[in-house]
């Protein structure tokens, strides 16, 4: 699974969109000291299963409860947390790209096949919260 880690640090401000309200604070942050851009500016990236469906979700949100609840709105029932990850965008493209070939809905939706490996990262990177 080292494949699948990243570094989660904010290395180059100019890369980032320079009209969003935070790149400005970013630059400056980031000339003073490390730290981690994506736990701060992005969120969690967070698993979801649907078992009714035989899918897993993987997002990114900064409101977990309210991104578990719409989805489990839109899809008509309770849908199980399995566990997060502390990082960002870099990770959640990451392994969109590494399940790409078990997608099922959308672009975020991917078949149970995943399963084991969504829970060895959990297991060792993460926050696991389903046995």
């Amino acid at each position: 699974m080292r494949e699948l880690r990243s570094a989660g640090r904010f290395s180059n401000p100019a890369k980032h969109n320079r009209s969003d309200p935070t790149h400005a604070a970013l630059l400056h942050l980031s000339a003073v000291e490390e730290f981690e851009y994506d736990l701060v500016v992005l969120g969690r990236v967070y698993f979801l299963l649907d078992a009714e469906a035989a899918q897993v979700k993987i997002g990114l949100t900064g409101n977990l409860q309210r991104r578990i609840a719409d989805l489990s709105r839109q899809r008509g029932r309770t849908l199980e947390l399995l566990g997060t990850l502390k990082a960002g965008y870099d990770m959640e493209r990451c392994l969109h790209q590494r399940f790409r070939g078990y997608r099922r809905e959308g672009r975020e939706w991917y078949s149970t096949e995943i399963l084991p490996d969504v829970l060895e990262l959990l297991t060792a990177d993460g926050e696991r919260l389903a046995a």
